[in-house]
Parts: C-alpha cells; structure tokens; sequence
C-alpha cells in the first residue's frame, strides 16, 4: 500500500497521494482524503481492526517470551514489526462520498449514545 514516499494510491484518481498514516487510521467515520482530487476514501474497518488485534497478540506472544529468553522477545518484537508493515501495505482502501462518511460519523454517535444509556440504565 505505502510506496517509498510513504503515500497510498487514490482509489478516485489513481495517484499516489494519500498520505500512508492517514490510511492506517481511516475509517467510513473519519476517511482519509486525497491531496490530489480531495476524494475521500478508507480501510475496511474488518482488515484494520484485524491487523491491530493480531499485532496485539503477537505482542503479547513476544512479550511472553522473555520467560524464556530476552532473545526471544527481541526476536519476537522484530516479527511483531514486520508483521504490521507487511498486513499495512496489503489493505486496500475504498472510495467513500463525504455524504456517506457524514451519515456514518452520525451513526456512530447514536450507537455510543445508546450504548452508554444502555449501560447507564442496566
């Protein structure tokens, strides 16, 4: 996905110029927007939220290992690195309008909302 200059290829106009980091923490609440044609765009939030987790849990493996060996976790730590750059540069991002990711942000205030009432109430 990030190319040497650290930009990811638009999916509107098919540039290099959506910075990496704001691809790594897009989402259809919050898109990343392309400094070419300020399309907006964003990672699936199933591919994000799996490469953090697994990092998670990689980390935590790697962590574990200095049971065993501070080599290990070293080691461990190194794969962990590796890991999330290589998952990064596989995501893909998608086009979203700025009208979608306004109805989106809304829908996710409200769902927060009730989730708090709900744990409020109970």
């Amino acid at each position: 996905m990030p190319t040497l200059n650290g930009m990811v290829v638009c999916p509107h106009c098919k540039a290099q110029a959506v910075p990496g980091r704001a691809a790594r923490w897009s989402s259809r609440e919050s898109p990343a927007t392309c400094s070419a044609c300020e399309g907006l765009s964003h990672v699936a939030s199933s591919s994000s939220s799996g490469i953090r987790v697994l990092t998670f849990v990689f980390a935590l493996v790697s962590l574990a290992g200095a049971l065993v060996s501070p080599w290990w976790t070293l080691a461990g730590a190194g794969l962990t690195v590796a890991y999330n750059r290589w998952a990064w540069k596989q995501v893909e991002l998608f086009p979203i309008t700025a009208d979608s990711a306004r109805k989106s942000r809304t829908a996710g205030w409200w769902a927060n909302v009730l989730a708090f009432l709900g744990l409020w109430l109970s």
